[in-house]
């Protein structure tokens, strides 16, 4: 951790930044602190945490993204408790693996003998053999054999394949499960009459009397009640995994702390330490988690046979509870459709138009938008005879047969019927959490009542997710004990649940089909055609996304992003914070103060280098058109090498493309297309040599420096890949021949698999004893939050003037670090994985799948970013070659064209120069070493509008001609925009869905926005908006024209769900539709306020009451040019079916019915229908308020019929319903189904309108109305 006796002591910037944010009076926000590396920023956080957790009862998590910065932090936290008198467990915990905290025990606590650490294995057996017979008592049978299986890993752990040790790992899971079998055991031997929390206080309360080493093993045992939880940001996204058996995310913890004054909940900081290498950490780990999978045509046919009515045992409390009951009949209904629809009685099988090769690469993506990887081709479901069968009494048993060709019209594309099951299962997996909510309210009324009558409760009552396992488990007939299946559903379908809804977010009341909102899914296919076994489609499924989770916590804490480039906007490097910010309650920004603060800071810093050091900076190209041994002599002009000598050494360089040896006599041209065999050309072969070229010159160039001065001995050469020990001795030997060196061992290479942390303090411990060694490492590997600043006193003794101190007043004399000599980086280019289409696919699966949906996070981030010159035509060309294994040249690759690509390698250069930066001990010249082609990829803009460290400062300077990149705001606002609308419209669409399941706050919100537009078809200004949480939201419902304007010209895709253009002037919504990629042909549409006011005023001259009434309670009836005009999916579903209901409601009020509107249907009928009418005989009966045009389409009544129909199936409250058209558009008109000799159930009425052309009431209507109302 960064302290003021090793680092430069700039905390106090960063110190206030964090306890300003810590100190808001709201319990959820986001904000980032954003400071240049070296200047404490992890210091200064720490002393804010600290203080906060002493003072204010607050509760901090601390994520790292590596363990070694954990343990810092820790151990920093630790010593500033102590200082401040107070007793670290108490506040502090340092959250490990459940491996490392039993390893860690036994290392610390049983493989000791009089405080020395036991090393010889046959002792340390024997230790650890008297520990399990001593500590573990006869009655914990389970505990014992556990440990007993972990003896191996424990022991023997260094002669263990890895295979062996995998196998190892799994068990340190299950100690806690043994542990709590034995306990709960124990007390049922004990006492039995014991209420489930009874039951539970007493299992742990037997652990700890008998186990007291459980508590030692497992310092998390406590976390409810400490104050500072520090862990490594990977460990956070895995469920926490208690001694009672919870399994819960650590966000969905309770925490046991004194709230603060009028809080209702104790206030929860995380702090995200290196955030943006965060999100890569959780990216990788999410895309990577393993994940449970069943067969979707199983899954179906489980879920349909559990819910068939005779079969069904769903518990008494279940059925009982609010509307459960017609929940199970209409979720049973449903699945024997769908069961009948896709004949899911039949096994699966593949029929003969497939070949195993095209069976091993099927893989479908997102439920059926992007169809197949491999593009060209659809899958087709046939239901028919199985040729295999035998007759039996009633004839051949029928199949489905997956097929690669359409032969009949019966056949079904195996991507919608995969979409239907899905959405099925969705459908249900939600229903079970308003099953759930039911429940929770029912137990609670129950208990009430016993409470009354002095009796037990009927049990304790759960949280929501817990009462939804309930539902599942007892609708589907599941064991207790057996959760795989539950777990599946739950991580699965519940995504974007409706407890994240809440008021106050910019993005609510909108769909989200980004990847950030929904997740990844993929589907596989797997089938033996051999053996004639089923064939099966299992769905895989991660529901969370960095953003997603990013999102969530900072709805319901306080989330602090800290990184010397934490704002950086590139989704190849960064959150997409974009997204982030529209799904969040609140975004806070630093204030003035503090910010000049910080700059005062890094500023004073960087003048100090800049005064005191110097920092030399060198780009370095080969340059073109000359022979390979000719660049390479010329690199190197003090060298004494002949040509065959040159030649050798260019015939042995490592990296060769395909295989094939470099010839000293091609001529350098790394854009010559020219090949030299089928698959590699002179361009890619020339970047290969180029590549070498460059590093070994660096690398010449450090021990050039180590000469003129022995006291410079750290170098570091950051590449995109990591090299291997053959290629390092390589490049040692070309050092050596070319008379730079004159040892061995002097390049060390240090790459991630192989314990980066330990192999860099070895390096580190040669430094400090005055010896050369070069690190040769990966941008991936070492280039953040990784500490290269080593201890340097006898160095700095031996040569004391080779270095500069910044400040006097913060130099550790006794200890001095010092920051590294030179660095050298090559240009980064790893964007995203690559596929290499001569590998064997079976072999690469998973790292193929998990490379596919990283370049679909990618591509659809960029798009849902906004990020402008990329579309949705360069996504799939980006897809399609992946999934081909063929590479795009860079020139027609769309990630080289945008600035998210400069953005993120300027955010690397950045970083990495920063870990030259680190300590007030500096060398008294630093040395960089840039690759050329680096230059083209900085954003000088990026760099300009941020702090940075002197190191990146100079870098900028040494290139005057480093591109200040065109500003791109005004573009990607307007993409935003468009995205944000498309969602919004998409979301009026399918709302009647979603709004039933939404909390009461989230559907009053829902029943304002539409009063709002309703009343406000146009607006001069926002300000118009004066609830808060509503005003986050109308932007989204109104398109800003700068100027009055009385109608526009726009362009939509589907039913209104995606807007491609929009404008008042035709040519330039043509112009919008051209760069999206649609045809010529296709026109724009044009929304008219004109025409609607001229029919609305037919309705006003004959019935002038009603506009009185409507404009008394705030109805803006103008429809005069204004800035603000709704979008063209709100203005057609939400507008005109508002101001349909508002006139409905009042003629109905007008006349003397007894009428209520939406407000008072029940939560469970939300947007089911629009009011009720009570009849004269107390019936209910649902109106359905419509406002078609019946010159259009849309005026055709039957699906509408059918669709309310359906709708009565769902509603309890009423019988029968009625659908009234607000207004007859001309002579054609819609079938009417009038009320005939009384109302009849289940029976849906329609009347074509409520006024005719001429804007008079249907006395029809009301004559009817009148006799059952």
């Amino acid at each position: 951790m960064e302290n003021s006796q090793t680092y430069f002591p700039c905390a106090n910037g960063s110190q206030a930044a964090i306890e300003d944010i810590t100190g808001q009076g709201k319990s959820a926000l986001l904000s980032i602190l954003q400071q240049s590396t070296g200047l404490g920023k992890t210091y200064g956080t720490v002393r804010a945490i600290v203080n906060r957790a002493v003072n204010d009862q607050e509760v901090t998590f601390y994520l790292t993204p590596l363990r070694k910065d954990r343990d810092e932090v820790y151990a920093g936290s630790r010593d500033l408790l102590l200082k401040l008198g107070k007793n670290p467990e108490e506040f502090l915990v340092n959250v490990l693996s459940e491996q490392d905290q039993v390893t860690d025990f036994f290392e610390e606590h049983v493989f000791v003998r009089q405080e020395e650490k036991v090393t010889g294995r046959l002792d340390r057996k024997k230790l650890y053999k008297a520990w399990r017979e001593e500590s573990i008592p006869d009655n914990y049978p389970n505990t014992r054999h556990i440990f007993g299986l972990l003896q191996s890993i424990l022991l023997f752990f260094d002669l263990q394949s890895e295979e062996e040790m995998e196998d190892d790992r799994k068990n340190f899971s299950q100690i806690k499960s043994m542990i709590r079998t034995d306990a709960y055991a124990i007390v049922d031997e004990e006492e039995q009459d014991l209420s489930p929390a009874e039951r539970k206080a007493r299992m742990k309360a037997t652990v700890f009397r008998d186990l007291p080493w459980y508590q030692i093993m497992f310092p998390d045992y406590d976390l409810a009640n400490k104050k500072i939880i520090v862990m490594a940001a990977n460990k956070f996204i895995y469920r926490y995994k208690d001694l009672a058996g919870s399994n819960k995310y650590y966000w969905q913890l309770n925490f046991n702390q004194k709230k603060a004054a009028g809080k209702e909940k104790t206030l929860v900081n995380l702090i995200l330490d290196e955030s943006d290498k965060i999100h890569q950490n959780w990216l990788e780990s999410m895309l990577g988690q393993e994940q449970e999978h069943f067969d979707l045509y199983t899954l179906a046919k489980k879920i349909n046979s559990a819910l068939e009515p005779s079969f069904n045992k769903a518990n008494e409390i279940i059925l009982a509870a609010g509307d459960n009951r017609g929940r199970i009949k209409s979720a049973s209904k449903k699945f024997h459709d769908l069961s009948n629809k896709y004949h899911l009685e039949a096994d699966l099988v593949i029929g003969e138009s497939l070949s195993e090769d095209e069976l091993a690469k099927k893989f479908l993506i997102n439920d059926g938008e992007s169809d197949y990887l491999n593009i060209n081709d659809q899958l087709y479901i046939e239901y028919k005879p199985d040729p295999f069968s035998l007759a039996g009494a009633k004839g051949k048993l029928f199949v489905n047969v997956l097929e690669k060709k359409k032969s009949s019209k019966q056949a079904i594309r195996l991507d919608r019927m995969l979409e239907d099951l899905n959405q099925n299962i969705s459908s249900f997996v939600r229903n079970t959490y308003s099953m759930a909510r039911n429940v929770q309210s029912r137990i609670k009324e129950v208990n009430r009542h016993q409470e009354v009558n002095g009796k037990k409760k009927y049990r304790d009552e759960m949280d929501l997710e817990d009462e939804q396992r309930f539902v599942l488990r007892s609708l589907l007939g599941i064991e207790d004990k057996d959760e795989a299946l539950v777990n599946y559903l739950l991580e699965t379908y519940m995504r974007d649940s409706p407890q994240r809804h809440q008021t106050g977010i910019a993005a609510n009341l909108t769909s989200d089909n980004s990847i950030f909102g929904k997740g990844f899914t993929v589907h596989i296919l797997e089938s033996n055609r051999n053996k004639r076994t089923n064939a099966e489609v299992s769905r895989y499924a991660q529901k969370w996304t960095p953003e997603l989770l990013l999102a969530t916590l900072a709805s319901q804490w306080r989330v602090i992003l800290v990184s010397a480039t934490a704002e950086t906007e590139s989704i190849f490097s960064n959150f997409g914070l974009d997204w982030v910010y529209n799904n969040i309650p609140y975004v806070y920004h630093l204030p003035k103060k503090i910010e000049q603060l910080l700059n005062q800071e890094n500023e004073e810093r960087n003048k100090a280098q800049r005064d005191k050091g110097k920092i030399a900076v060198q780009w370095i190209k080969p340059s073109p058109g000359a022979k390979l041994r000719d660049v390479f002599k010329a690199s190197f002009p003090d060298s004494q090498l002949s040509y065959p000598e040159i030649g050798d050494l260019i015939s042995e360089m490592p990296s060769a493309p395909a295989g094939i040896g470099y010839d000293f006599n091609w001529q350098y041209k790394p854009e010559s297309n020219e090949k030299i065999t089928q698959k590699v050309t002179i361009g890619t072969a020339c970047y290969y040599f180029g590549r070498n070229l460059k590093l070994l010159k660096a690398l010449a160039a450090f021990c050039q420096k180590n000469w003129e001065r022995p006291s410079r001995v750290a170098f570091i050469a950051y590449t995109n890949r990591n090299i291997r020990e053959a290629e390092a001795k390589w490049y040692e030997t070309a050092l050596q021949k070319l008379g730079y060196l004159d040892q061995d061992k002097t390049l060390v290479c240090i790459s991630a698999k192989d314990d980066p942390e330990k192999q860099l303090e070895r390096v580190k411990a040669d430094w400090e004893q005055g010896k050369l060694k070069i690190i040769l490492t990966s941008y991936s590997t070492m280039s953040r939050a990784v500490n290269l600043q080593y201890p340097a006193k006898a160095l700095f003794e031996k040569y004391p003037e080779d270095y500069v101190v910044l400040d006097d007043r913060f130099f550790n004399k006794d200890n001095p670090f010092v920051d590294i000599n030179g660095c050298y980086m090559e240009q980064p280019t790893h964007l995203i994985p690559g596929n290499n289409a001569d590998r064997d696919r079976k072999q690469f699966e998973d790292e193929f799948i998990k490379g596919y949906l990283q370049l679909i996070y990618t591509c659809d981030g960029l798009i849902n970013l906004g990020t402008p010159g990329f579309t949705y035509a360069d996504s799939e060309r980006l897809l399609t070659a992946y999934y081909q294994g063929y590479p795009l040249k860079r020139e027609k690759n769309p990630f080289y064209q945008i600035q998210a690509r400069d953005n993120a390698y300027t955010s690397q250069i950045d970083q990495t120069s920063g870990r030259m930066a680190r300590t007030v001990v500096k060398p008294e010249s630093m040395f960089v070493i840039l690759d050329k082609e680096i230059a083209s990829c900085l954003n000088r803009s990026q760099v300009d509008r941020k702090r940075t460290n002197a190191v990146m400062e100079a870098i900028m300077a040494s290139d005057p001609g480093l591109r200040l990149l065109p500003n791109q705001t005004e573009e990607k606002e307007l993409k935003l925009k468009k995205l944000m609308a498309s969602n919004a419209m998409d979301y009026l669409v399918q709302v009647a869905l979603q709004l039933v399941s939404m909390p009461d706050d989230m559907q009053q919100l829902w029943i304002k926005l539409r009063t709002f537009i309703a009343k406000h078809p146009q607006l001069d200004s926002l300000v118009e908006v004066e609830d808060g949480k509503l005003a986050k939201i109308v932007p989204n419902y109104y398109w800003d024209f700068g100027h009055p304007v009385s109608g526009y010209y726009y362009y939509v895709e589907g039913d209104y769900k995606r807007l491609v253009a929009i404008g008042e002037d035709r040519d330039d919504v043509k112009r919008q539709m051209a760069e999206a990629g649609i045809k010529p042909s296709f026109q724009p549409q044009y929304l008219d306020y004109e025409e609607y006011k001229q029919a609305l005023e037919r309705i006003w001259e004959q019935q002038p009451w009603l506009k009185r009434e409507l404009e008394k309670v705030g109805y803006d009836l103008s429809f005069k040019p204004s800035r603000y005009l709704l979008m063209p999916g709100a203005f057609n579903n939400l507008y005109k079916g508002a101001i349909g209901e508002s006139i409905g409601g009042a003629v109905m009020k007008h006349l003397g019915f007894d009428y209520h509107n939406m407000a008072d249907l029940p939560n469970s009928e939300m947007e089911r229908f629009d009011g009720y009418l009570k009849a004269d005989d107390g019936r209910i009966v649902y109106v359905d308020w419509k406002n078609y045009n019946t010159d259009a389409p849309s005026g055709d009544n039957d699906q509408t019929v059918r669709w309310i129909t359906r709708k009565l199936c769902m509603v309890e409250m009423g019988k029968s319903a009625i659908i009234i058209n607000i207004l007859k558009w001309s002579n054609k008109q819609m079938q009417a189904i009038q009320i005939t000799g009384g109302l009849a159930d289940k029976k849906v009425y329609l009347y074509p309108y409520l006024f005719d052309e001429k804007g008079e009431l249907n006395q029809k209507l009301v004559r009817d109305f009148r006799k059952m109302f």
